[in-house]
């Protein structure tokens, strides 16, 4: 057997163990009611209060055992003029496409499309959408707002926010919750 077929091999038995080794690392539960931390950052667009439900899942759609897993995750968001929830599917990468059928080099034509990706990198959540006008980002007006989520000291939620706009500088700013 030469080298190249032991280094095939040792590839198709580490891969495995690799994925299900990152598989299994410990996610965070953000489960339970946050209040921001400095009262100072609230304003029309930082939520308040967030209401956090993240439901363990150990079965598969289908009534199988599977190893425990934060699959949903649905945020109760408390802002100054009113209340807004949002259900994320974790693991998931998706979107929509609007327009009329015809001529896509037609600029007349309204080709909307929208983006969602909301997936773990290590213990930290990241969720991600984009609103878009044009045929490719930067051929019209397009939103973009990306958070990042994970447990700080004392267990804190700590929140990073960037939101970028078509018509405006990118705006970063980092959120701290305390649990209530």
């Amino acid at each position: 057997m030469n080298n190249y077929m032991r280094m095939f091999l040792w590839c198709l038995v580490l891969t495995p163990l690799v994925a299900v080794g990152f598989a299994m690392q410990p996610k965070p539960d953000f489960s339970g009611t946050w209040v921001l931390q400095d009262g100072r950052q609230a304003g029309v667009d930082i939520p308040r209060t967030l209401a956090i439900r993240q439901p363990l899942q150990r079965t598969t759609v289908l009534g199988k055992s599977m190893p425990p897993a934060f699959l949903e995750l649905t945020v109760e968001r408390q802002f100054e003029r009113g209340v807004r929830v949002e259900t994320y599917q974790i693991g998931t990468e998706g979107g929509t496409v609007s327009g009329i059928a015809g001529d896509a080099s037609d600029p007349s034509v309204n080709r909307g499309w929208s983006r969602e990706s909301v997936r773990w990198e290590g213990d930290r959540l990241h969720i991600e959408t984009g609103h878009y006008s044009g045929v490719t980002r930067d051929s019209g007006a397009y939103t973009e707002h990306a958070e990042v989520w994970w447990l700080g000291e004392q267990g804190r939620l700590m929140i990073t926010v960037v939101t970028r706009r078509s018509d405006s500088e990118v705006e970063t700013r980092t959120l701290t919750y305390r649990r209530q």
